[in-house]
């Protein structure tokens, strides 16, 4: 599986920059799988060579994205959505009457006609294959769902929240249920949703865990394996290493910009016997190892 850097943003503002130095071209070889643009185009119109030197101009003048990582080109002048996390749903970032996605193929034929008012990609840096995370408004709201990197819609469209991570699973939440679950990005459920917080970006599969909550404002870490928590959900910050578990009690700082429920906070402190400031490393099986040892 190649590992591939965060990709340039190639847009209708920087076409005329074009490609000049070895270093763009190799970027332009390895990540867009070939394909170039023309530089100083007059229509303002997107012009891309394809690998095979056909020549493929994009009939729009508007927003225009390359994502050329195995679905191909995502050329239409869609609604930009903020992340849907964690239960607010996304909101506008552009013009809320903008038009859709859809996807052409490295030789300019539209694979996917426009139907997404969101689609990113490529995830899953360490999983076999990459996907796109993608929604369609259904009945005036946001439905999301999992495109793999052949195009097809493996996870239908009708999650009220999906969420990426570096591996072939993803966070989920069903709409009407404000627990989140994972499931991998073929649609087979891996865990029923369960928690009330999911850090999506500290998901490690490999291990077979992942920093989750039975609450908004306390974390642990919870083993897939042992289908429990090894480490307590009495934590506010918690990464994941290769050899160890760094878990930071919460500070009152963390709350600052929060709309916390107070009188919950406080029960929830009293019955975890939550501890504030300082830290903990624990082991993989959930020991607390001891801080002189840790490096």
């Amino acid at each position: 599986m190649a590992e591939y850097p965060e990709p340039k943003p190639l847009t209708n503002e920087n076409f005329d920059e074009g490609l000049d130095d070895e270093l763009d071209e190799e970027w332009v070889n390895k990540y867009l799988r070939g394909c170039k643009d023309i530089t100083k185009s007059t229509d303002r119109k997107p012009h891309f060579l394809t690998k095979s030197g056909k020549e493929v101009v994009v009939d729009t003048t508007e927003k225009f994205e390359l994502f050329f990582y195995g679905i191909g080109l995502c050329p239409y002048n869609a609604q930009r959505l903020a992340y849907p996390w964690p239960d607010d749903g996304p909101y506008w970032m552009d013009d809320p009457e903008a038009g859709k996605w859809g996807f052409i193929d490295t030789e300019g034929n539209v694979v996917i006609e426009p139907q997404y008012v969101y689609a990113i990609g490529p995830y899953g840096s360490e999983s076999e294959e990459e996907y796109f995370v993608v929604a369609k408004m259904i009945d005036g709201k946001p439905r999301w769902g999992v495109l793999n990197h052949t195009g097809t819609e493996t996870i239908p469209c009708q999650y009220s929240v999906i969420a990426f991570t570096d591996y072939d699973v993803v966070v989920y939440q069903e709409e009407g249920n404000d627990l989140y679950g994972l499931m991998k990005i073929d649609g087979t459920i891996i865990l029923k949703p369960k928690f009330s917080y999911v850090c999506n970006v500290e998901v490690d599969m490999e291990k077979k865990v992942l920093v989750a909550g039975t609450d908004t404002y306390f974390n642990g870490v919870y083993s897939l394996e042992k289908d429990r928590f090894i480490v307590p959900c009495r934590f506010r910050h918690i990464f994941l290493f290769d050899e160890h578990i760094k878990a930071y009690y919460p500070h009152p700082s963390d709350y600052e910009y929060e709309d916390i429920d107070v009188e919950e906070f406080n029960y929830l402190v009293k019955k975890n016997t939550i501890k504030f400031g300082g830290f903990e490393y624990f082991d993989y099986e959930g020991n607390l190892l001891d801080k002189k040892y840790v490096r």
